[in-house]
């Protein structure tokens, strides 16, 4: 396992919440103390790893209502190695009741640092993780940008077109 908050962060704890407990993350992100669950779960990891690492910069950063889906991107603290995210999104597929907001599942993207090893420059990965027990991680593309928006807009995108990666 990586040494790193922020990979663990980013790549273990977070998808096996997103994706094994939809509904309760969900209503997490959706109140007014998102940034503060968000801040919990990497003060547990750094006790869990008995380590202290910032979490500078780490919070909601937007929520993105579509007819089917709400997005909420999390910005990172700033990554420092590959295959550290600066973004992280969850797409929740829902349904509209009465009086509340059913989940009916979730996507887990990540906009991960790269780096091209003949130059040195960095590059980055938009990526989707899928599964609890048999997680995978899908590398769906370079992209030219490592902004949110450019970030939301793959994710909107992969929400439209699914399994057509780049």
């Amino acid at each position: 396992m990586n040494s790193t908050l922020l990979y663990n962060y980013a790549h273990m704890v977070l998808p096996f919440l997103a994706l094994g407990n939809p509904g309760e993350v969900y209503e997490d992100l959706s109140g007014s103390a998102a940034n503060q669950f968000l801040v919990s779960i990497w003060k547990d990891l750094e006790s869990f790893f008995k380590l202290s690492q910032s979490h500078e910069g780490l919070h909601l950063a937007g929520k993105i209502d579509q007819e089917d889906y709400k997005i909420f991107v999390v910005q990172l603290p700033k990554p420092t190695a590959s295959p550290e995210a600066f973004y992280i999104g969850v797409a929740f597929k829902v349904t509209e009741k009465i009086l509340k907001t059913e989940v009916i599942s979730a996507r887990y993207f990540t906009l991960e640092l790269g780096l091209e090893i003949s130059t040195r420059s960095e590059l980055y990965f938009f990526c989707e993780w899928e599964g609890v027990e048999n997680k995978k991680h899908i590398n769906m593309g370079v992209l030219p940008a490592r902004d949110e928006q450019t970030f939301i807009n793959e994710i909107e995108k992969a929400l439209l077109h699914p399994n057509e990666g780049f």
